[in-house]
C-alpha cells in the first residue's frame, strides 16, 4: 500500500509499506480503474493501479501487496484501466505508447497486446478504454490523433 511517499516506514495503521511512488509528476498516479456500474472490489481481488509513466501495478486487496508490475508503455502520459462488466477482464490503454491490452483478471496474463500508430509511425494515442455497455464483448477505444472511436473486439483484438 502506498502509505505516504516521503516516508520508508515498513507499517502504518496495520498496512505493510510496498513501495513509494515518486512526488514528481511523470510518474505520479495519474487515472484509477473505471469499474462496472453497481460493482465493487472486494478482499481477495485483484486491483491494477496505472502510473502515467506507461506502468500499472496489480495489488491483492486483502493485503495491500504488489504481486505483479506490467509495463505497457515507457512514456509520460495518459494510461487507463477498465474492467469488463462481468469483471474478469481488464483492458488497458496507453495513450503515449497506443498500446491497448486486455488482460485475464484472475491470471494476470496478457490476452492480447496491440499497438495502433499511423503509417507515419506515430502513435494515434488511444486516450481513454471503456467497455460497450451493449456488447460486452466490444472495448470502446477514442484515438485522439486519429480522430475516431475504435471498436476492438475485446477478445481477439
Amino acid at each position: 500500500m502506498i502509505v505516504n511517499p516521503f516516508s520508508t516506514s515498513s507499517s502504518f495503521l496495520g498496512f505493510q509499506h510496498v513501495i513509494n511512488v515518486s512526488t514528481n509528476v511523470p510518474t505520479q498516479v495519474y487515472y484509477w480503474e473505471e469499474l462496472p456500474y453497481n460493482s465493487m472490489i472486494n478482499l481477495n481481488q485483484i486491483v491494477l493501479m496505472p502510473l502515467n509513466n506507461g506502468t500499472v501495478y496489480a495489488f491483492n486487496t486483502s493485503n495491500m501487496k504488489v504481486i505483479k508490475s506490467f509495463t505497457v508503455g515507457n512514456s509520460i502520459g495518459f494510461i487507463g484501466v477498465a474492467y469488463s462488466p462481468d469483471m474478469r477482464y481488464i483492458a488497458i490503454a496507453d495513450g503515449p505508447s497506443g498500446v491497448v491490452e486486455v488482460i485475464n483478471a484472475n491470471t494476470l496474463q496478457v490476452m492480447w497486446s496491440q499497438k495502433f500508430v499511423s503509417p507515419t509511425g506515430r502513435t494515434y494515442y488511444p486516450c481513454d478504454i471503456r467497455w460497450d455497455p451493449a456488447n460486452p464483448d466490444i472495448i470502446l477505444v477514442p484515438m485522439r490523433f486519429n480522430n475516431s472511436v475504435d471498436e476492438i473486439n475485446a477478445t481477439s483484438g
